[in-house]
């Protein structure tokens, strides 16, 4: 639990952080068994000498013996009354370890503890996150092979007359038959004008289509998701290979500046010229690099990150335009950055 030691080091006797996404708790406490985080409810409290996780009944038996962690099975009914937030049995504690000072990364709890400073605290995976080690590298990657090997397949199944829920619903068989231990997000499918923000309606497949997949895995308590656009073999328009082969061009042009040192905002603008040399900058409406999160990889504005990349970082590249009413491209890489640029892990 490197990330949990270092937040101790950092803290006074008398302050506590408190991490209110399941998500974020579960990447913090290095888990190698994957749930979904979306089934339990659970807070984390971090102190200069303790660390308490409370969670709600059904989710205690699986880390109720954890090592160096004090594990609180919440009240159902307080649960229920406290609208999910924990407030009744963090108060407990923070009374128990005698702390003036509680930092939030949900700022928006400041009002339930008006007898303690509050402040807002930035979650640990968007800070010490970036920086990866050697276990959570081979994770990743392990999670990457399902993928890739998904992605292979994908094809075969691209027929005309095959509707989005279908697709979707043989890419959701594909994750476990490959050896994932789940889904690690809704597995979305788009044609064309739905590429912008993939819906399932159950719409058929037709000639010339695109078609955006956004899926991710779980594995070891490691999750990666992608969106990844495919076209119909032998059926597209000249105007749609040329697009797509622009958006794999600039994955490639943001893959060539990266390396240790390297600005975050210097990525994406390299990305914006590369477009603007297209005549398509108008066309680009997302941000060129997203950053271990929440989600695992965060869209940040990153025309204005100064985030400087290590070695070992770990980042999303993301590179798509959306041609208003017809369709839309957009395709991902997820890079490991070396001292001297970086490798392709999916």
């Amino acid at each position: 639990m490197r990330k949990i030691d270092t937040l101790k080091r950092i803290l006074k006797n008398d302050e506590m952080i408190l991490i209110d996404s399941s998500f974020d708790v579960l990447s913090l406490l290095d888990i190698d068994r994957s749930y979904n985080a979306n089934e339990y409810d659970m807070n984390l409290l971090v102190g200069k000498k303790n660390v308490y996780i409370i969670c709600e009944v059904l989710f205690y038996p699986f880390i109720k013996d954890i090592k160096n962690i004090k594990v609180i099975k919440c009240n159902s009914n307080k649960y229920l009354y406290n609208n999910k937030t924990f407030i009744h049995d963090v108060n407990i504690i923070l009374q128990k370890e005698k702390i003036k000072r509680l930092g939030l990364v949900n700022i928006s709890l400041s009002h339930y503890y008006d007898n303690i400073i509050t402040f807002g605290f930035i979650s640990p995976l968007k800070t010490l996150g970036i920086v990866k080690r050697e276990n959570e590298i081979k994770k990743i990657k392990n999670c990457a092979g399902i993928m890739k090997n998904i992605i292979k397949e994908i094809p075969e199944y691209l027929k005309i007359g095959i509707t989005d829920i279908e697709l979707r619903n043989i890419v959701d068989k594909m994750i476990y038959k490959m050896g994932a231990e789940r889904r690690f997000v809704p597995t979305l499918v788009g044609f064309n004008s739905k590429t912008i923000y993939p819906t399932l309606i159950g719409v058929k497949l037709k000639k010339d289509d695109i078609i955006l997949i956004d899926f991710g895995v779980m594995n070891k308590g490691m999750g990666i998701s992608i969106s990844h656009s495919q076209i119909l073999n032998g059926s597209t328009s000249k105007t749609r290979l040329k697009h797509l082969k622009i958006v794999l061009d600039a994955l490639e042009v943001m893959r060539s500046i990266i390396k240790e040192g390297v600005n975050i905002c210097d990525i994406d603008i390299e990305m914006r010229d590369f477009f603007t040399q297209h005549k398509l900058e108008k066309y680009f409406i997302d941000y060129a690099v997203k950053l271990p999160g929440t989600s695992f990889f965060e869209e940040v504005n990153s025309i204005k990150e100064k985030t400087i990349l290590f070695k070992n970082s770990i980042i999303k590249l993301s590179s798509s335009l959306f041609i208003p009413g017809k369709y839309g491209l957009r395709c991902e890489n997820i890079v490991h950055v070396k001292k001297r640029g970086c490798d392709v892990i999916l």
